[in-house]
């Protein structure tokens, strides 16, 4: 019994905690490489800002609200050529209280899950087509997820991936197709998470990670069935939350194959 909550709570980090840091990473790392493709230009990441960094800011915001936090000053987007910060979220706490220090690992990560949630739900009102296909495959995917772990994830995951990019296209000839995916590429490009980010996420995991552990132990010695619902529904939301993360990947590897196609078109018309 012992063991078998123990790996629960194993496979619980591993979707809420792993694979945000693992899918976040490449998404950080494809948006370095956009930025380097267009040779760092302040303007193209301006322009992509005014979208993304309030959307980015906005979560971290959510985040400290729904964990009691106080928000001391918050800055949606701005320009400033000297420090380079496009956008910030102040916020205060108090760190003898378990709930708002768990908080910290939230809202550290707020820009990749909440900006990938709204890049999945704009798609309902620009992109209804795709909105329904991919939806139909987050829950195929979250459905098997929530059956446990199997060794055939990494063929679901393929499968999950593969799909979402075969739909994301379905309605290119719209005007607002291209208007949902100007707003979730420019999402997309800055759900990086800041050093201060990383580190306020990090502080909290092995408190997340007691807390976890408590939980299972309760649910699992106390609760007889209703622990088997609990972790059905856990590995249901973790299913989703690759899913949606997995849609932030497709759309960062978009934003590099524009960028660099457009650079090559570039250097052919110049060379001429």
């Amino acid at each position: 019994m012992i063991g078998n909550i123990f790996f629960n709570v194993l496979m619980q980090l591993i979707y809420f905690v792993g694979v945000v840091f693992l899918l976040g990473f490449l998404i950080s790392l494809l948006n370095r490489f956009f930025y380097s493709l267009c040779n760092h230009s302040r303007g193209v990441c301006y322009a992509t800002g005014v979208i993304g960094t309030p959307v980015h800011e906005l979560g971290h915001a959510l985040m400290a609200l729904l964990f009691g936090h106080k928000i001391e000053e918050i800055k949606l987007f701005q320009i400033d050529d000297e420090s380079g910060v496009l956008g910030y979220v102040r916020h205060s706490y108090n760190r003898k209280n378990l709930y708002q220090v768990t908080g910290n690992y939230f809202i550290g990560v707020a820009p990749i899950v909440c900006g990938s949630l709204v890049v999945f739900f704009s798609m309902y009102f620009f992109a209804p087509i795709a909105y329904t296909e991919t939806a139909w495959y987050l829950e195929a995917f979250s459905s098997a997820m929530s059956e446990g772990f199997s060794g055939n994830v990494v063929g679901y995951i393929f499968s999950l991936v593969k799909g979402i990019f075969s739909v994301l296209f379905l309605e290119i000839s719209t005007f607002k197709w291209w208007i949902f995916i100007i707003i979730a590429m420019c999402i997309a490009l800055h759900m990086n998470l800041s050093g201060a980010d990383i580190k306020s996420a990090l502080g909290a995991i092995p408190i997340l990670a007691v807390v976890l552990i408590l939980l299972n132990l309760i649910l699992g010695y106390l609760t007889g069935s209703f622990y088997l619902t609990y972790l059905g529904f856990v590995n249901k939301v973790g299913g989703y939350l690759i899913g949606v993360l997995s849609l932030s990947l497709i759309l960062s590897l978009l934003c590099v194959a524009v960028a660099a196609a457009v650079k090559g078109i570039l250097r052919l018309v110049f060379r001429r």
